[in-house]
């Protein structure tokens, strides 16, 4: 089995600005995350890395979240008012 380590290609995130999308909020707006990172390359110029974050506990619900990484501030809230 070929196993790819993609963190080789993960960019240095720290200066970024983090935006946390939760599954609920994905399936309320009807839209997954490729959709969602197509969307960022399409209309924001500092889009940087989008991840998935396992955030499994015993609750059912929020079993991950997306992870956007933003340069620029306005690029982040333009982001988050448009899918949360």
């Amino acid at each position: 089995m070929y196993h790819f380590d993609y963190t080789a290609f993960k960019p240095d995130l720290s200066n970024c600005i983090e935006v946390l999308i939760s599954d609920v909020a994905m399936d309320k707006k009807s839209v997954s995350p490729p959709h969602l990172k197509r969307w960022c390359r399409e209309n924001t110029r500092t889009y940087i890395w989008m991840e998935l974050v396992d955030t499994s506990d015993v609750s059912p619900e929020n079993d991950f979240v997306c992870a956007f990484y933003f340069v620029d501030e306005a690029d982040a809230n333009w982001f988050k008012m448009r899918w949360t």
